[in-house]
């Protein structure tokens, strides 16, 4: 697992996100056809909760995001993954997806 991964998944600020994540992937079912599908996935987990999510990690991968989806697997998310620490924001651009996001510094700060 990769170290800036590793440290995202144990930090104790994190645990808000990930429920958050959790309550809003238990709302959706499966991908739609023509969304992105193939990105790596990794495990997250905070106390009970395990997300499987997608990693958009890529400029075009982050662009894409959850374009096109109707519907997403229970329990499973996407995460944004930026090189640099800056102010972030995102398009919605085709989204068709309730979302809940949140924003996580280096130090799990949301």
């Amino acid at each position: 697992m990769e170290e800036w991964l590793s440290t995202i998944t144990s930090l104790p600020g994190l645990r808000w996100l990930w429920r958050a994540a959790a309550c809003t992937a238990a709302l959706l079912a499966t991908a739609q056809e023509g969304a992105q599908l193939t990105l790596p996935r990794v495990e997250l987990t905070a106390g009970m909760y395990r997300i499987e999510a997608q990693v958009a990690q890529a400029p075009q991968e982050r662009q894409t995001g959850l374009m096109h989806r109707q519907e997403m697997p229970q329990h499973e998310g996407m995460l944004f993954v930026f090189e640099q620490p800056a102010q972030q924001c995102f398009w919605m651009k085709d989204t068709l997806l309730p979302l809940t996001a949140a924003f996580v510094a280096d130090d799990g700060t949301i």
